[in-house]
């Protein structure tokens, strides 16, 4: 039996030896395949609809998932982690709100929502957060002033930790991962008073196998899911599993209190209107 995972490849380092050992115990072929990230997923599942090879996908956010169950008949999807979203300022600079930006609009790292899983989200924030005519004057305000703009969350991260911007969207357990790894890169995980983004990734089955079930179980697994901490820097869906000291002594904790806004509130439809709704903005202003 064999089997077809399709993973982002930030996940490969500690996803790989794991699927390896598993795929050796059970006797199965595994062909576990790294896009650069989820945006480069998306495109590959879309391409790929009419000769479906891919059995396995990890780590879609909850817009790419649905976008995957209007194009696949998914057989089972299951949360895999969550993670929320955070601003990350640097060299002094701090924030309040998502207003502040602008104050660092130029020198801030701005995310493609149209490729970039946290950049859509964090666009879907400021979309809920406002009025439609604040939002399209906020967009067209950063569209002015934006001088770093990425595709992808690693192009942004490594200007950030050059020093070459000031702040981006990234997640709020970078400065236990800056710490814990001992990188040296200053990060100030800001609160904004408009609160967090939850981020809630999934794995999804798209062929009805008893080998693919098996193997989302173990996803779900605690030898799996206990990786997701240190290896993700997300938290993994079993809350029973302990996180690492790091965690409690540098990441943030968020209550029940806390303004949380969740992108599952929108449709896929009303997800595709609000990028094109984006993409106006960012063209006519260009």
């Amino acid at each position: 039996m064999s089997l077809t995972l399709l993973l982002p490849q930030s996940t490969q380092e500690f996803t790989q030896p794991a699927v390896k050992e598993y795929a050796q115990f059970h006797k199965l072929n595994i062909k576990d395949s790294y896009a650069a990230g989820t945006g480069a997923m998306m495109s590959y599942l879309q391409m790929e609809k009419v000769n479906p090879r891919t059995d396995i996908v990890l780590f879609l956010n909850e817009a790419q998932s649905k976008n995957i169950e209007a194009l696949y008949n998914v057989v089972r999807k299951e949360l895999l982690d969550v993670g929320f979203l955070a601003v990350l300022t640097r060299d002094g600079t701090q924030v309040k709100s998502l207003m502040d930006l602008l104050d660092i609009a130029d020198r801030f790292a701005w995310l493609n929502p149209m490729s970039s899983s946290p950049g859509q989200d964090f666009l879907l924030w400021t979309y809920a957060c406002m009025n439609e005519e604040q939002w399209t004057d906020y967009w067209t305000q950063i569209r002015k002033k934006a001088k770093f703009f990425a595709d992808d969350w690693s192009e942004a991260y490594s200007w950030y930790a050059q020093g070459m911007v000031q702040g981006m969207v990234s997640y709020h357990t970078d400065k236990a991962y800056n710490v814990y790894n001992n990188t040296g890169i200053e990060s100030v995980v800001n609160t904004l008073e408009e609160g967090w983004v939850k981020q809630n990734e999934y794995v999804l089955l798209l062929k009805n196998t008893a080998a693919g079930n098996n193997m989302i179980d173990f996803f779900l697994s605690e030898k799996y899911q206990k990786l997701l901490p240190l290896g993700n820097w997300t938290l993994p869906v079993d809350q029973n599993i302990p996180l690492p000291d790091v965690f409690t002594q540098f990441v943030p904790s968020i209550t029940r209190s806390d303004r949380v806004f969740n992108p599952g509130i929108y449709t896929s439809e009303q997800v595709k209107d609000i990028l094109s709704k984006w993409q106006d903005i960012w063209q006519k202003n260009s």
